[in-house]
């Protein structure tokens, strides 16, 4: 987390926006999925998941390029057995998941991101205007505004450089809240004390 605050920095203060795109929904993404984790009912079960579907992910890439050795893969695959014989439910439940999944939707939890984004975030921002493959690609240049209202998401080109949601502002506001949040998410679970005793300070 701190790591990917940093690197926001960096590359916002050396005038990289479109550099912070992808930057930026990764953090997103790390944030509602580890809070969707946390308010799983059963978040043992939910974690070995996200280890199983990480695993199968990196051994059906593995298994598509030629220069791999067979002892990496036979190594992924025994901590697969391994996983599954320990979270035999959440082997089961990955795999149907798997098989069932439309738009090729990867996730661990079995639903779209912008499901979880729904029940996580109290106002949804990255997958409700655009897909979650072309928001950082266009969210984040300087002549592109994204505005809504209700459900309806409309994209203006060619605003002024002004205009207050313009990059870097509007970037760096949603990485410091991203990082706020997670921060808070894990010093509730580990009883830390808060960074503020008021948000507004």
């Amino acid at each position: 987390m701190i790591r990917y605050g940093v690197a926001l920095r960096v590359l916002l203060t050396d005038d990289q926006h479109a550099a912070v795109g992808p930057l930026e929904r990764a953090l997103w993404e790390m944030w509602i999925n580890g809070k969707y984790l946390l308010m799983s009912p059963d978040t043992e079960r939910a974690a070995a998941k996200v280890w199983l579907a990480a695993k199968i992910d990196a051994l059906e890439f593995l298994r598509t390029q030629t220069d791999v050795r067979e002892q990496t893969i036979h190594v992924l695959q025994t901590g697969i057995d391994s996983l599954a014989r320990v979270f035999p439910e959440s082997y089961t439940d990955l795999l149907s998941q798997r098989k069932q999944r439309k738009g090729g939707s990867w996730h661990w939890s079995g639903v779209s991101f912008s499901a979880i984004e729904r029940k996580i975030a109290p106002d949804p921002v990255l997958y409700k205007l655009l897909s979650w493959d072309s928001h950082a690609t266009i969210g984040t240049l300087r002549d592109v505004r994204i505005s809504i209202a209700g459900e309806k998401a409309t994209i203006s080109f060619g605003r002024d450089d002004n205009d207050p949601m313009a990059n870097p502002a509007r970037v760096a506001y949603l990485a410091t809240e991203v990082l706020f949040n997670m921060f808070e998410d894990w010093r509730q679970l580990w009883k830390l004390p808060p960074l503020y005793s008021h948000r507004s300070r």
